[in-house]
Parts: C-alpha cells; sequence; structure tokens
C-alpha cells in the first residue's frame, strides 16, 4: 500500500466524476501547473493516466478510488467499459485480477485475426475458446471468424461474471 493518505490528495488534486478527470488545486511553479489545470498524462500504449503525486507516479484511477473512498482499493481497478481512460466513478469497480480479466474487451496484441478470443487453427477453421483461471472451459470451430467470435462472446457473457460487454 502506497503511504499517500486520501487527505493529501484531496489537498492537491480536485475530481470531477462526470467527466473523470483529476485537476491540481494549487499552484506549483517547480512542475508548472496552475490550479484546475488536469493532473496527469495520458499513456497511449497501455491507455491509462499517470500522475505525479508526493514524488512518485500513481495510476490516476487509483488516485480517484482513494480521494472518492478515503482508502486505496483492495484488489484491481476494473474499468467496466473496458476503456482505461474514463475514470468516471460510475466506470470503476474494485475487484479480484480474475475478474478484471475476464472483462477484457480487446484482443491481446499477438492476436492476429484481431477478435477476441478466436483464432486460426485445425485446417483452416477459427476457434473460439473461454478459459478461466488458465484452463479452457469452452471450446468450438467454426467455418468462418465471425461466427466464432458470435458463438465466444454467448460463451464469455454465460461463464465469466464479470464480463460487461
Amino acid at each position: 500500500m502506497p503511504s499517500l493518505k486520501a487527505e493529501q490528495v484531496r489537498t492537491m488534486l480536485g475530481y470531477d466524476p462526470l467527466f473523470g478527470y483529476l485537476y491540481w488545486l494549487q499552484e506549483d511553479q517547480k512542475h508548472r501547473h496552475r490550479p484546475g489545470d488536469p493532473a496527469g498524462t495520458y499513456c497511449e500504449a497501455t491507455n491509462v493516466i499517470k500522475v505525479w503525486v508526493d514524488g512518485k507516479l500513481h495510476l490516476a484511477h487509483r488516485l480517484i478510488w482513494l480521494w472518492v473512498y478515503g482508502q486505496w482499493p483492495e484488489h484491481h481497478i476494473d474499468h467496466i467499459n473496458g476503456d482505461a481512460a474514463d475514470n468516471r466513478l460510475a466506470n470503476l469497480r474494485d475487484v479480484s485480477r480474475t475478474i478484471n480479466m475476464q472483462n477484457r474487451h480487446k484482443p491481446a496484441k499477438h492476436n492476429k485475426c484481431g477478435l477476441l478470443g478466436v483464432c486460426q487453427r485445425d485446417y483452416g477453421r477459427w476457434r473460439a475458446e473461454v478459459r478461466l483461471n488458465r484452463v479452457t472451459v469452452w471450446s468450438a470451430h467454426f467455418a468462418t471468424k465471425e461466427e466464432a467470435y458470435a458463438a465466444y462472446l454467448a460463451a464469455k457473457r454465460r461463464l465469466h461474471v464479470g464480463c460487461t460487454i
């Protein structure tokens, strides 16, 4: 747990829950920000916003949780709609790593077909599979990647309790 406390964060930062962003409350000549300036930097590689506070880099969604609830999240902060830059309070939930992973909306970068849960295997047919705790709990083969993706989504919604798509 970081040593930063909610009171410290609330004296430095304000939070707009409607639009989901943090902003500076005080002027800081050294870091060149004024009251009302947005706090943090968008990281394109991970689609998250990071904020330097008290000499340490923090994820904005975790700071927001601390700012609103007065304590650090116990687990992972999941962005319900899958957009890690959308820090509206209604889009954040404190969940286990398993639930957070079940709510993935995009395929991994190495996925060649571009569809979550689908790959081309077995002599040109498309395979869809749902995994739970690193174990395949459902899989099937289809003639097209679109059929495989539709079946994957149906199975994912049924088998992953954390899924919001």
